[in-house]
């Protein structure tokens, strides 16, 4: 083989290899972004910071995810999430949408009945139709589970979904979403005043019948 024969095939097979190089990084960006389009991320946070946090799901065993605190990225569903610590257990459930973030605090000191994952939210879609953020929307969910943890359904009547009167010289001006909920077999007054950060809400709810507060978010 001639010297300019053998310096073309080696050419040849460089610029082969540069080619197969560049066709392999395009397909890792493609599945890279097709594996986070198709998910959603969990934040995970314990008032406990050496507890263990755990998640599973229905037909999915359970996985250990952190201590203290975690951040998973996984596929749109409902799990169930865990926080043991010394001697106390926090239970509650995570909806995670598709390229959304689900934040979730659990306080394994006030541990509460082993929730449902079964739990079906209706006619929230008169929320984010007057403009409720999706993790806000979350948050009022989790609480709403927390508040009712063998409950498995929970119906907004969007008839009387409706956004309330601020206060603008208040430390947190923000107009509150005001409706009725029916969870389980019982009706609540609902309000929901979102965090000036917009990440939580603060969520008070008024039995229908007695006028009593039935539940309001802890500070």
């Amino acid at each position: 083989m001639y010297p300019d024969t053998r310096v073309r095939t080696i050419s040849r097979l460089l610029l082969a290899g540069i080619v197969l190089a560049i066709l392999g990084i395009a397909f890792g960006v493609v599945y890279s972004l097709h594996s986070v389009q198709g998910t959603g991320v969990l934040k995970v946070s314990s008032s406990e910071a050496q507890a263990t946090i755990s998640i599973s799901a229905v037909n999915m065993n359970a996985a250990t995810i952190g201590t203290g605190s975690a951040t998973v990225r996984v596929s749109p569903g409902t799990y169930l999430v865990v926080a043991k610590g010394r001697g106390d257990i926090a239970y509650s459930v995570a909806h995670v949408q598709s390229g959304a973030t689900t934040r979730l605090s659990l306080k394994p000191s006030s541990a509460s009945l082993l929730p449902s994952l079964q739990t079906t939210f209706s006619g929230t879609e008169a929320l984010t139709a007057m403009g409720m953020d999706s993790g806000i929307l979350t948050n009022i969910e989790q609480q709403l589970v927390l508040f009712a943890p063998t409950t498995t359904t929970f119906s907004v009547n969007t008839a009387t979904a409706t956004i309330g009167h601020y206060d603008p010289n208040a430390a947190n001006p923000q107009a509150p979403y005001v409706f009725d909920i029916t969870i389980g077999s019982k009706t609540y007054h609902a309000t929901v005043l979102p965090s000036s950060d917009g990440n939580t809400a603060t969520l008070t709810l008024i039995d229908a019948q007695t006028g009593a507060t039935a539940y309001t978010t802890s500070s």
